[in-house]
């Protein structure tokens, strides 16, 4: 991109001339070479030019000279839009297709009539949270005491680096929300169906622009800038509580520990303990049998084996550790498979009463393929 000095003599230039296109930004006029528009539409972009399209049609086809002088006095009562050097007087074609593009992106039927008064949209503070283990992506806004009814636009930026703290020109919407949104409004969904995950560390930086139900105006735009939490690549933990009835069923019925983690990943098991509480029976227990810690293929693979006999058919409370144990498992066994809590008796315990904790710390990886 070249800089240029303008004349005293000569006024701006602007457009283009040949294959040179001048323009001005903040740091003052400059020339660039011309390049040939994109002609690629994708699916939002097709999306966004029909919703002009019928916007343009509706103002030439549907509105009677009446409407249309009542969408241009409209205009004149709201004054001008911002723009790039002071403000710029705002039409009511303008006006009547900015309403209804954002009422139809929204869900509601565009207007026709001119709105009786000039409502906009409002939200008075706007804050998002992301959490790259839990899946999730919420944001929570104030909408005031009195606020119209109104859906909301938002906007969200790609995963940036933490040092980031304007999303520039990177805004893509990701949802339209209808009117009278709950709030919390968890957004993961729609954010990972126009970016890529987050990972912990990144930033997200969203953008909500309230739209009223009854005018199709739009409020000022919050942003809010969230850091993704989650702990990574460190060592993840799971615990659940199993139930007297859920022991004595574990050849059937393993229990789940931490679900499938998805295609192409496995579950690296770093640890894991019992707390096993005797309550007022204790167990039968089938010699050999241990309890397992592992992922269901056709046979339970044992990551983990635990001392049964011994402990689950004694009255006292016991901390089981796990045995050592090497174990090799296929690859097509262990691919997208829950962990588990088995036992490997040839029958089940039986008798007993008593209840088991059980801890465990992992990693998600990816498999070789």
């Amino acid at each position: 991109m070249a800089k240029f000095t303008q004349s005293a003599f000569l006024g701006e230039i602007r457009n283009k001339a040949g294959d040179l296109v001048f323009s001005r930004n903040r740091y003052g006029p400059y020339t660039r070479g011309y390049v040939i528009p994109s002609e690629v539409v994708t699916d939002p972009r097709a999306v966004t030019q029909a919703r002009w399209a019928a916007a343009v049609a509706s103002w030439n086809d549907d509105l009677t000279d009446a409407q249309r002088y009542g969408w241009n006095a409209l205009a004149r009562q709201l004054g001008s839009r911002p723009g790039p050097v002071g403000g710029r007087k705002l039409s009511g074609r303008t006006l009547f297709i900015s309403s209804f593009c954002n009422l139809d992106n929204i869900g509601v039927t565009p207007l026709v009539v001119t709105p009786d008064q000039p409502i906009a949209g409002q939200l008075h503070s706007l804050t998002a949270a992301c959490d790259a283990d839990a899946l999730s992506l919420t944001i929570d806004a104030n909408e005031g005491d009195t606020p119209p009814d109104q859906g909301l636009v938002i906007f969200a930026s790609p995963p940036l680096s933490a040092s980031r703290y304007t999303a520039r020109d990177l805004w893509r919407q990701i949802a339209a929300v209808t009117p009278n949104p709950s709030f919390p409004t968890e957004l993961w969904t729609e954010y990972t169906a126009v970016w890529p995950a987050p990972t912990p560390g990144q930033v997200i930086i969203l953008g909500v622009s309230p739209i009223a139900a009854e005018t199709g105006l739009a409020g000022p735009r919050l942003v809010a800038r969230c850091i993704t939490a989650g702990t990574g690549d460190a060592m993840l933990t799971a615990t659940v509580d199993v139930t007297a009835a859920e022991l004595k069923n574990l050849l059937a019925a393993p229990k789940q520990i931490v679900p499938a983690p998805g295609a192409g990943k496995a579950i690296a098991l770093i640890t894991g303990f019992i707390n096993y509480l005797h309550v007022t029976t204790p167990y039968t227990v089938p010699s050999p049998g241990s309890l397992m810690i592992g992922a269901p293929a056709t046979a339970i693979y044992a990551y983990q084996l635990f001392q049964a006999g011994g402990i689950l058919d004694d009255t006292q409370n016991y901390l089981i550790t796990a045995e050592d144990q090497p174990q090799g498992s296929l690859s097509a066994d262990v691919t997208n498979a829950p962990l588990v809590l088995g036992f490997t008796g040839a029958t089940d315990l039986t008798v007993g009463d008593g209840t088991a904790r059980v801890t465990v710390g992992y990693i998600v990886v990816d498999i070789l393929s």
